[in-house]
């Protein structure tokens, strides 16, 4: 079941009417009976739930193929959502798992380049589910989104509660709201009264999933670091239409150069720059020695091309619009024999997810004219960030200025006499130096990349921008010869 799933959106490996038969499959398994349930926890946890807890459901909230849900109180009140892991899961996935690499291996010796591509996907997957089967991995990675999220005024995370958690069970704070689950279902059927039960209104489904798609997009691009399998069941409506997530057995991690080309993929489209967008989803994908680059370069360019102008067009269904150009990105690659990373396959996955959700809530939200605000205010957020950590920066740069000079001194002049107004003066010099140097990478790196984001922030082009920069270092290196000159004096 778990293969199956993780096979569906590979359309890089399979062929589209294969992933949509794989679609079909539903995550829906019998549950464990309690007594069972009673064994592993103590096995884990040293006790019987009813001896560690307040109260502990005997019925289970949820059930998947790895572990069931239940509700719980802790003994300091806080009600819990205790997840347990089935018996015996660990061996049946060892089994699966030598089974997955014998037909990967069959593949191999019929097809060389479908072998490899499989090979390393069967990898990937026994590399993931292994994270996934040991709690303690998903523990430490919610732990860390709900440290990011913790002044997020539109997601929350639940909260970790370590003293009961182990490899197979975890424990985080249950948190209430209403099942996006249930939202979409009101919404797909267009049902006022089943919304005001629900005490939503017709306007929140857009307020929820603008928020909905922020929070995803906020944990990809800003975190690094996010839910990667964030379907209706494992995501909640709370009070002012905030969004809450739960369950993080599968979550995604990408490094930040691979934010850096997704975002520029994405600027480069909205600004109909294809040829950019091409190069910069090249950074993301790995060529074999079959691959025709000129081909492959001109096949993804006619797809990034054909949906730029589709979005143009007046009732333009993005939704679809934006599944076919993933599909067929992926696609390319397969014809290509370009190997897909893991990673992107998993981000690939986790937008198709949103999208499709976001789509079910607000057919009208339009989240592709969303995604300039959504840079633009990613990258006010770091300038604001940096702004506040100044004192810091220039702390560590005079200290380590500081240094040096006291390095130098040492060799040069160690019995020299100390002249504290004289340090003084030559560590503002070394500062200015430093700065200088720095504006002057700044203007160059500035003159290289692609300033356009900044360019919309404060309305002027690249060439000011550089020149910006450039006035900066000059400033620096006249307050620096200043200082120098202020140092011959304190000698003479």
């Amino acid at each position: 079941m778990k293969i199956g799933q993780a096979l569906a959106l590979r359309f890089d490996l399979l062929p589209s009417e294969y992933c949509a038969e794989l679609l079909k499959l539903l995550n829906q398994t019998p549950t464990v009976p309690y007594d069972a349930i009673r064994q592993v926890i103590l096995h884990e946890l040293g006790s019987f739930p009813e001896q560690i807890f307040a109260s502990f459901d005997p019925v289970p909230r949820a059930t998947a193929s790895i572990a069931q849900v239940h509700i719980a109180t802790a003994r300091d009140g806080e009600k819990l959502a205790v997840k347990v892991q089935r018996p015996r899961v660990e061996e049946q996935f060892e089994a699966d798992f030598r089974i997955f690499h014998m037909i990967s291996w069959l593949v191999g010796l019929m097809d060389s380049l479908g072998g490899s591509a499989l090979r390393s996907f069967s990898e990937e997957f026994e590399k993931w589910s292994r994270e996934e089967l040991d709690f303690t991995t998903e523990a430490r990675n919610t732990f860390r989104i709900h440290v990011r999220s913790e002044h997020d005024p539109i997601q929350v995370c639940a909260d970790v509660r370590f003293e009961f958690c182990s490899r197979r069970v975890l424990a985080t704070r249950l948190l209430t709201g209403i099942s996006l689950l249930e939202v979409g279902n009101a919404a797909r059927a267009q049902d006022t009264g089943a919304l005001r039960a629900l005490n939503l209104q017709r306007d929140d489904l857009k307020k929820i999933a603008r928020n909905y798609f922020w929070s995803v997009y906020n944990q990809i691009f800003r975190d690094g670091i996010f839910h990667a399998d964030p379907h209706p069941a494992n995501v909640f409506v709370l009070s002012g239409n905030r969004i809450g997530f739960v369950d993080f057995g599968a979550t995604g991690r990408l490094s930040k150069e691979f934010r850096s080309a997704l975002s520029e993929v994405f600027i480069h489209l909205y600004r109909r720059n294809i040829e950019q967008a091409v190069a910069a989803n090249f950074k993301l994908l790995v060529p074999s020695e079959d691959t025709d680059l000129r081909q492959a370069r001109e096949d993804f360019f006619i797809a990034y091309q054909m949906y730029r102008l589709a979005l143009d067009i007046a009732g333009a269904d993005v939704r679809k619009l934006t599944t076919e150009l993933l599909v067929g990105t992926m696609t390319i690659a397969r014809r290509h024999k370009i190997l897909m990373p893991q990673e992107l396959s998993i981000y690939y996955k986790t937008i198709m997810t949103v999208d499709a959700v976001v789509s079910e809530l607000a057919p009208d939200y339009d989240w592709i004219s969303d995604l300039p605000e959504f840079f633009t205010r990613g990258f006010i957020s770091d300038v604001r960030e940096g702004l506040h950590r100044w004192p810091e920066i220039v702390l560590a740069t005079r200290h380590s200025a500081d240094r040096l000079l006291s390095d130098a001194n040492s060799l040069t002049a160690s019995f020299q006499f100390f002249n504290p107004a004289l340090k003084s003066i030559q560590t503002r010099a070394v500062l200015y130096g430093i700065w200088s140097v720095a504006f002057c990478v700044a203007a160059y790196l500035a003159a290289k990349g692609d300033m356009s984001l900044l360019n919309d922030i404060v309305g002027v082009s690249n060439r000011w921008i550089v020149f910006g920069f450039m006035g900066a270092a000059i400033v620096s290196l006249l307050l620096m010869q200043r200082q120098i000159r202020d140092i011959r004096k304190v000698k003479t």
